[in-house]
């Protein structure tokens, strides 16, 4: 099975809640610059946070790469994401729901990213 690697990167305004996210796959090894720059993928979202930006861009290019049928390496600096695997079990046990019974604003790209 070949194996891509992905790597992810969003920055958000706070202020106007505009951000934008970014996302660059690597299929082969020796690009050359101007090739790779060719190939990174930008997106704008609106009414966003950078928790729910980042979320929205790895959903994004996962959606995107999803019919290659390839192992996938992901490089991204989201500490959320990073942790999204190991708080899997307790978030669907809880169902989305905070210790003090809110649901978690992200949860329907929680979920999505664990589909």
């Amino acid at each position: 099975m070949n194996t891509i690697t992905l790597l992810t990167d969003a920055s958000v305004n706070p202020l106007s809640r505009i951000g934008y996210g970014a996302y660059l796959i690597l299929a082969e090894p020796g690009l050359s610059l101007h090739a790779l720059k060719a190939q990174v993928k930008v997106r704008r979202f609106a009414d966003t946070s950078s928790t729910k930006l980042e979320l929205q861009t790895m959903l994004w290019a996962l959606n995107d790469i999803q019919t290659l049928a390839c192992r996938v390496t992901v490089f991204t600096d989201s500490q959320n994401i990073i942790a999204l695997p190991g708080r899997r079990s307790r978030l669907e046990k809880n169902n989305y729901f905070s210790k003090k019974n809110q649901r978690l604003n992200n949860y329907r790209l929680y979920q999505k990213f664990y589909k």
